[in-house]
């Protein structure tokens, strides 16, 4: 009998042991990323007077050399993994975002220094984003396939918008953590408000002449809003924060306008 109650045990154990191997290795291990993001993001930078999260490129591109490091085993880990794995619509919309957060990272490495990722360096016609940049289970990807193919597209994510990267000044914030299955509508939610109610990337209301600025990426993504105005407002009113401003929004009397976008590399420099 006892035997019998060990045996069953044992058995109860590794059936368990199966089950949360299988549910982990379904999500890939970005931890050389998160890595990366202690070390060489600095959060609250100010660059011409925008306030981001700034990467500390020329310390990562010095990283970058050595084969070992994190920047080396972070692409190779990539290289092997098969998407097909992952399981959650959580799971593919982090797994995605973070994967084109790297490669917006990895096209500035690559071509390191550079002052924006529009640099002719990069792309003579100052466009990068159909470049073939990171390599996902042996397959080449670029940086519009990910955002348009596969976030906005397959899994119509429009709120990928706050956590995309794209190496610029105005872009969202690289956040600080990876994004992960867990806690994906909580950075979600935390990377929109952070987006939104920044005056230089989200929105700016002028009161005087009654426009209201918001992002132009709502204008570039003609397929998410295509009505304009009348898809982009119901979008971002409800993270924003001010109520005196909600409350402008709201009543809809006012000529709507795009902030300008600075492709500026989001750099820290020592200084």
């Amino acid at each position: 009998m006892l035997f019998r109650v060990y045996r069953y045990s044992i058995f109860i154990i590794f059936f368990q042991l199966l089950l949360y191997t299988g549910a982990e290795a379904s999500f890939f291990d970005f931890k050389p990323f998160q890595n990366i993001l202690n070390r060489y993001l600095h959060e609250g930078v100010v660059i011409k007077g925008i306030k981001l999260n700034a990467l500390d490129y020329d310390a990562l591109y010095k990283e970058s050399k050595d084969k070992d490091s994190d920047y080396q085993r972070l692409l190779k880990g990539l290289e092997s993994f098969n998407p097909e794995n992952l399981k959650s619509h959580e799971e593919r919309v982090a797994f995605w975002i973070n994967v084109y957060n790297i490669g917006a990272i990895k096209m500035i490495i690559d071509h390191y220094p550079v002052d924006s990722i529009r640099s002719m360096k990069i792309n003579f016609f100052k466009n990068p984003w159909g470049m073939e940049i990171i390599n996902i289970g042996g397959r080449m990807y670029s940086l519009k396939e990910i955002e348009h193919g596969i976030l906005l597209g397959k899994l119509k994510e429009k709120r990928a918008h706050f956590a995309i990267v794209c190496a610029s000044l105005t872009c969202p914030d690289l956040a600080k953590e990876i994004y992960t299955p867990e806690k994906l509508k909580e950075q979600l939610t935390r990377q929109a408000r952070l987006f939104i109610n920044n005056p230089h990337k989200g929105y700016r209301i002028d009161r005087k002449n009654n426009v209201l600025y918001v992002s132009k990426i709502f204008n570039w993504d003609k397929k998410s809003f295509p009505k304009g105005k009348e898809d982009i407002i119901p979008f971002i009113l409800p993270y924003i924060d001010k109520p005196e401003d909600r409350e402008f929004i709201k009543k809809g009397r006012y000529r709507l306008d795009f902030l300008d976008y600075d492709w500026d590399l989001n750099i820290y420099r020592k200084r």
